[in-house]
């Protein structure tokens, strides 16, 4: 389904009115699923000549980032994007690909497939129209874009001059969190991600749980006053685990969910520290146990005497 969004309409997303001093924008051609509107983005960003460890790395934080229930953003190119986008995807997450070039374009073309598999299960925007070919100059402007859509934005690989890095000064310039990840000083592509850590630029992160950490307080899980605040469904969940690792699998022979929302469970749970993963399952952590009897115990009726 296509799509032509305006700002202050319907279906626009409010994040982009906060560029900062770049440049505002006003029109979105959308491809595929509304974008959605209640739920944060991270974006991860990257160089399109990455290794395979940097490939691994954007894969792993999509695939928690989703499961956790960020939207992930990125800019569908060859490399570190379409990692991120895949992942999500595979993830049963949402994911959000701007283009620096027309929907109509055949572009990129290694990433024509990925890019028919986000426009049916995920969201493609640009805000160039149909005949507008990807144009050198067309990339930074959708970095801002990219970063505008975002809470926060990780920089995987990338040199001091890619794309990346251009994004991720975007993004300071919109006050949005900037994260990224360390690599070997033998890696040229470690270079950017390794400046911006060490000009205190971005945050240091090796899982997407940090991110969460520093995100998800006031984004994504919530805590009530006591700290002991959960969800029907984390109750009936916490519910199943035990000392023992339990498989995903025969969690859901007990739950009424599909496998990406006992995933996006879990990944909670992890987060919270109420639950621990491990190659044979998930188990329920001391934390957890406690969240469980101290809820469970305040549901009791008192005894009549």
């Amino acid at each position: 389904m296509r799509a032509v969004l305006h700002a202050g309409g319907a279906g626009w997303p409010k994040t982009l009115d906060e560029l900062g001093p770049s440049q505002r924008v006003t029109r979105l051609h959308q491809q595929g699923l509304p974008l959605p509107l209640d739920v944060p983005a991270i974006a991860i960003v990257g160089t399109r000549r990455p290794t395979v460890a940097g490939l691994e790395v954007a894969a792993l934080l999509a695939r928690g980032l989703s499961q956790a229930g960020f939207a992930i953003v990125s800019g569908l190119a060859v490399g570190i994007d379409a990692a991120a986008h895949r992942a999500a995807l595979d993830a049963g997450g949402h994911t959000v690909a701007v283009l620096g070039c027309g929907l109509a374009q055949r572009y990129p073309r290694r990433n024509l497939r990925l890019k028919e598999e986000v426009a049916e299960r995920g969201t493609i925007l640009t805000e160039y129209d149909d005949d507008v070919t990807p144009m050198p100059f067309n990339f930074p402007q959708r970095n801002r874009i990219v970063a505008g859509l975002s809470t926060g934005v990780v920089v995987v690989e990338g040199s001091i001059k890619s794309g990346a890095l251009v994004t991720a000064r975007l993004a300071l310039e919109m006050n949005r969190s900037i994260y990224a990840i360390p690599g070997s000083l033998r890696n040229p592509m470690a270079v950017g991600p390794n400046h911006l850590i060490k000009t205190s630029q971005a945050a240091l992160v090796t899982s997407f749980k940090d991110i969460c950490d520093d995100l998800a307080p006031s984004l994504v899980w919530g805590t009530a006053e006591n700290g002991l605040s959960a969800s029907e469904e984390e109750l009936a969940l916490l519910s199943l685990l035990d000392d023992a690792p339990v498989a995903p699998d025969q969690l859901l022979m007990h739950l009424e969910m599909t496998s990406g929302q006992l995933a996006r469970l879990l990944a909670g749970l992890e987060v919270k520290g109420w639950a621990r993963r491990s190659p044979s399952g998930y188990s329920i952590s001391s934390a957890g146990a406690r969240v469980r009897g101290t809820v469970e115990g305040s549901r009791q009726e008192p005894v009549d005497r």
